[in-house]
């Protein structure tokens, strides 16, 4: 397959080159980071399994795609969902590629058909370790922040990223509630807090480090990092004996206890914040806890 050249685009000469216009692309209609990075972290694992091949820029076809696709099922560890995904990511980049007028045909990408592999997802048993109180005469600022924030993740099943853009104006006290401005779909949610979480942050707030507007801070008061609050949950939870360490299994946690007490569909939509019914539904699916 050849590169098509426009009038706009000359100087694309390779694929490197191409990503990159594409993340401005993304960039440019205001993706999240998260959403940027995601792409890019599938998309240059493609392009170094080109590269390790030597598949040149002309030779890419639906067929090399196709033996990617093999390579990934029976060489490396991924399951079927995570697979999946990363054809997906693919998928929307060389569709782009092709809409874009840099590769002169369009590239079909299979997907893997197969049951998906169900979300690892912690127990009531972990949940209950994981929320008892450590004892303030013998912990560090780390394990008190990271129980706080497990606190905050089992009861509001909110995302990561909203957690740690969270700052203190955006808790309402007397309201018992939580604005989230950062969040996947760009649009203000509320989320409420029960007595036990009002609790534990406002002793929170007792030891909170720094000038920060930021609820949640490090120990020399700056913005929490992702990578910290994942490798902080990872330790905290291990040290307690549960296996299971995503800071994503704890939003699938709460999901599957709103199933499991009854609540709607569409109430469950609305409190995970998603912008469709059509969105809770996948979801729910991947936890194999369709309703």
């Amino acid at each position: 397959m050849k590169l098509k050249t426009n009038k706009t685009s000359k100087h694309i000469t390779t694929l490197e080159d191409i990503e990159q216009v594409f993340i401005q692309e993304c960039r440019s209609r205001n993706l999240s980071e998260f959403t940027i990075r995601t792409y890019r972290v599938n998309i240059e694992y493609l392009m170094k399994y080109l590269g390790e091949r030597k598949i040149s820029l002309g030779d890419i076809s639906s067929s090399s795609i196709q033996e990617y696709k093999v390579y990934l099922m029976e060489h490396t560890d991924r399951n079927t969902t995570s697979i999946n995904t990363n054809l997906r990511h693919i998928n929307t980049y060389l569709k782009w590629c092709y809409e874009s007028g840099y590769i002169s045909e369009p590239i079909k990408v299979k997907y893997v058909r197969g049951q998906a592999q169900p979300k690892h997802i912690y127990s009531d048993e972990d949940i209950k370790t994981l929320l008892k109180k450590p004892k303030l005469t013998d912990t560090t600022y780390t394990e008190l922040r990271t129980y706080c924030i497990i606190n905050v993740l089992v009861s509001t099943g909110m995302r990561r990223s909203s957690l740690l853009n969270i700052k203190l104006e955006d808790i309402q006290w007397n309201k018992q509630l939580i604005r989230l401005s950062h969040t996947k779909n760009k649009q203000v949610h509320y989320v409420s807090m029960n007595s036990k979480l009002v609790s534990v942050l406002k002793e929170w707030l007792k030891y909170r480090v720094g000038e920060s507007d930021y609820l949640f801070t490090t120990q020399t008061g700056k913005k929490l990092e992702p990578l910290t609050v994942s490798t902080s949950i990872s330790t905290y939870n291990r040290s307690r004996g549960v296996s299971v360490t995503s800071v994503h299994s704890f939003r699938h946690y709460y999901a599957t206890k709103l199933v499991e007490s009854g609540v709607d569909i569409y109430t469950i939509s609305k409190l995970l914040g998603h912008s469709s019914i059509a969105i809770t539904q996948n979801y729910l699916k991947s936890l194999n806890m369709e309703q």
